[in-house]
């Protein structure tokens, strides 16, 4: 009996962690722009720089290269990860130093170095919008999904048909 217990217990473990992940996805990409911390000020410095995550326990850190921008009488640095360099192209090309600009960005955490920016926005001009992190989390729910999916009919298929 304990065993048919631990095996139905532990057959339910995954879609239970998979499902919670799902839902916090989904929370997140409905989550508006004002829902996140708001930074204004004129920008000081931007360029290029490492962002350092450390992880847990003994999970190794990782280093990735990020647009950063710096604003005048604020010390927190705010970066930017995109695949493709054509978007660091227009960023760059449409913003200048001294020009005043509102940051849409996640908390501080002590694992990075950088603050994660939702949207950047310049006068009317929208720079980094927050649909960019929303495909992000798009993505995520569909692949999570997807191993949910497969995680209940390939054994429907392959063992309870053949029955």
């Amino acid at each position: 009996m304990l065993k048919k217990i631990y095996i139905i217990a532990s057959v339910f473990i995954l879609p239970l962690i998979l499902s919670t992940v799902i839902i916090w996805q989904i929370k997140l990409i409905q989550k508006s722009k004002t829902d996140y911390n708001l930074s204004v000020g004129t920008v000081e410095n931007f360029g290029f720089t490492n962002k350092i995550v450390k992880g847990n326990y003994k999970s190794p850190m990782t280093e990735t290269k990020v647009l950063f921008i710096k604003l005048n009488n604020n010390d927190t640095i705010y970066s930017f990860f995109f695949k493709k360099e054509s978007k660091y192209d227009f960023i760059i090309a449409n913003l200048k130093q001294n020009d005043y600009v509102k940051i849409y960005s996640k908390s501080f955490t002590k694992r990075k170095n950088t603050v994660d920016i939702i949207q950047l926005e310049k006068g009317q001009k929208i720079l980094i919008d927050k649909n960019i992190s929303d495909r992000r989390d798009y993505g995520l729910v569909a692949f999570l999904s997807l191993i949910l999916f497969l995680y209940f009919f390939l054994p429907y298929k392959f063992i309870w048909k053949k029955r």
